[in-house]
């Protein structure tokens, strides 16, 4: 899923993420059938026959997910999934991608350390090319030396160390 998601003009919701399947191989029979679980799966099946250019951008980016899972892909690449996204708005994406039937792997580049959220396994920090931390999510919450309660303040806190760490 890049990071920013283009409405195609003229088509709705379900025919821009249908088309994404079809462009990924599928007939177009088939995309246009996997289209409507893959609208489920984001929380856009009420937006189905909106026009895709008359849509937030909170909405736009669940678009972006329903056309990359529309072909049920075995590993999920996501290019900052909630960059742009108010509070509220990043919760409900991060409650989408739990939800999914995808394949094993979801991989997220990602700057909101908030998306840490119980919702991947492993963490790996790439600064300069190089990676200084790479293991589980609660190893990597484990170098924060602040933050309180706050996850948030908390990953934000890892991160500074491991990047003090590697310096």
């Amino acid at each position: 899923m890049p990071q920013s998601i283009v409405p195609v003009t003229g088509l709705t919701v379900r025919e821009q993420v249908a088309y994404h399947g079809w462009l990924k191989g599928m007939s177009r029979a088939q995309a246009w059938k996997d289209s409507g679980e893959a609208l489920r799966q984001a929380n856009l099946t009420d937006l189905a026959d909106r026009p895709s250019g008359k849509l937030s951008g909170g909405q736009l980016r669940r678009v972006g997910l329903a056309q990359t899972i529309v072909h049920r892909p075995s590993v999920l690449l996501l290019d900052e999934p909630t960059a742009g996204l108010d509070p509220a708005q990043r919760s409900a994406f991060r409650e989408i991608l739990n939800g999914l039937a995808v394949g094993d792997t979801v991989l997220v580049s990602t700057h909101q350390t908030s998306d840490l959220s119980g919702l991947f396994d492993s963490v790996v920090v790439l600064n300069e090319g190089r990676s200084p931390f790479t293991g589980s999510a609660d190893a990597f919450l484990a170098r924060a030396t602040g933050g309180g309660d706050s996850l948030e303040r908390r990953a934000e806190s890892a991160y500074a160390s491991v990047l003090g760490e590697a310096a």
